[in-house]
């Protein structure tokens, strides 16, 4: 329940925050290809029957503001926001799904061009992360319970960072990106995101 409150409360405030002149909204979803995400499905040493993730899914709710577009230089570029985002994946061996939930807070810079109608940008960011499991921990499936007895796992926060570079025509936007999650050992993914910014 505390780690709910606490979500709640992070999400309130980068909604506070989103609240300004000259913000941008950017709802986005694609596919996440996990990087490095193979895990031991079975209790025995010798044989760990590794398995890995499926191809997953990520879509979130980026804002941000360009506090900046008064000046005519390099600087109208520069924009400040935060970012909530959800992302899923399937163990391909027991169904046991991996999720995350994302609160970070970022930075996006849009590269000086001539051609006004498409606009290159680079974004980082970085925050929290809440998951029960990471990519590389071992299976989760209790087999000694029956199915019909539900498993509660309580979640845990963990720190990450992404890095992303994109472009967008006029309310489109392709958003490659990759993000990086503090869990035991690293789970990391490779995103493609479409997003509509307005």
């Amino acid at each position: 329940m505390k780690t709910l409150t606490t979500s709640c409360i992070l999400v309130l405030f980068l909604i506070c925050l989103s609240d300004a002149k000259e913000t941008f909204h950017s709802f986005s979803i694609g596919l996440a290809s996990p990087i490095n995400s193979s895990a031991p499905t079975s209790t025995n040493p010798d044989t760990p029957n590794e398995k890995a993730l499926k191809l997953g899914w990520d879509a979130g709710w980026t804002f941000f503001g360009k506090p900046f577009l008064k000046y005519d230089n390099a600087i109208a570029g520069l924009s400040f926001g935060g970012k909530i985002s959800f992302s899923r994946w399937v163990r391909d061996s027991t169904l046991t799904g991996i999720n995350f939930l994302g609160t970070q807070l970022i930075s996006r810079y849009y590269l000086p061009m001539s051609n006004k109608q498409i606009n290159i940008f680079v974004q980082g960011g970085a925050g929290f992360f809440i998951g029960e499991h990471g990519f590389k921990d071992p299976d989760t499936l209790n087999v000694g319970l029956p199915p019909s007895v539900v498993q509660v796992t309580k979640g845990k926060w963990y720190g990450g960072y992404s890095l992303a570079a994109g472009f967008n025509w006029d309310i489109f936007e392709i958003v490659p990106s990759i993000t990086i999650v503090g869990t035991k050992i690293t789970s990391s993914w490779f995103a493609i995101n479409a997003a509509v910014t307005f």
